[in-house]
């Protein structure tokens, strides 16, 4: 996987590797490579649904038959 930018829109974009190529090399499309850790950034951290309690009350209830 690769991190894309493009230069006209400051959109960021991440490809499998072909297709990063193939739009890198299409200069007018305005695509460049760029550090992860520019699009770790501008997306945040990944956040779960459920907290961490949840998880640990669902596990007690699963060993638990009524």
């Amino acid at each position: 996987m690769k991190t894309l930018k493009n230069t006209k829109t400051g959109e960021l974009k991440r490809a499998h590797d072909k297709e990063a190529q193939k739009l890198v090399l299409q200069t007018y499309l305005g695509w460049q490579y760029c550090p992860k850790n520019v699009w770790k950034t501008e997306m945040g951290p990944a956040k779960s649904t459920e907290t961490k309690k949840e998880r640990n009350d669902t596990k007690s209830r699963k060993g638990v038959s009524k």
